[in-house]
Parts: structure tokens; C-alpha cells; sequence
């Protein structure tokens, strides 16, 4: 649970500068992978990842008992795994695009973006 804490302190310079593009800017916090990848296919029909500002993706596992889950990466510059810091190419091949990641008890697979827009 340490962990976790460290990691909320960790975040909250980049949640507060959310919050404030939201009421300066009108942004969103929280919106589906479409918003920013209109132009991708692969995400139109994808509604159980969400962008969380414009470099976090959440992934969340919402089935009892699962260990791990199928992840579409859109396309971009490229991704990196919150956790291990592994690169995943953005806008490869629908085969290496779509992955199934691995994820413990409380652990939320989230890619970062390499390049915020």
C-alpha cells in the first residue's frame, strides 16, 4: 500500500495541472481513447481503456479473477509501460498492437505516451 501512496504524491503536480487546464481551458480529465485518436480504427470501438489527461492510459481489468488483459495501443509515437518502462511501438502492425498485459491483484496496466500532445 506504500507503494500506492508514494505513487498518488507522485501524480498530484500532474493531476492539479489537469485540473487547472480544465477550468482555464474547458479540457477533460478523463476521456475515451477516440477524443485524441479519431483517425485510428483500432480505437473506435474501444470502451474499456480511457486517456487520463494527455499522457496517461488506464486500462482497468474489470473481469473477476483476471491476471491479465488485451491492451490496444492507438497509434503514436509510441508508448511506455507505467510499471517496467518497456517502449511499445505505437501504430504497429494490428498484431503487435493489441498485446495481452500481465497485472497483479491492485496494478492498472497504464501506457504513457511518449509524445503529450
Amino acid at each position: 500500500i506504500l507503494y500506492y501512496i508514494r505513487l498518488r504524491y507522485a501524480l498530484l503536480p500532474y493531476v492539479y495541472s489537469l485540473a487547472g487546464r480544465t477550468w482555464l481551458e474547458d479540457y477533460t480529465i478523463m476521456r475515451p481513447l477516440v477524443m485524441d485518436f479519431a483517425s485510428d480504427a483500432s480505437v473506435l470501438d474501444v470502451s474499456d481503456q480511457f486517456l487520463f489527461g494527455p499522457s496517461l492510459m488506464a486500462c482497468p481489468v474489470y473481469e473477476y479473477g483476471a491476471r491479465s488483459r488485451k491492451v490496444v495501443f492507438p497509434q503514436c509515437e509510441g508508448w511506455y509501460d507505467f510499471y517496467n518502462n518497456s517502449f511499445i511501438t505505437g501504430g504497429a502492425l494490428s498484431s503487435s498492437r493489441h498485446l495481452t498485459k500481465g497485472c497483479l491483484c491492485m496494478c492498472v496496466p497504464v501506457p504513457l505516451s511518449l509524445w503529450a500532445k
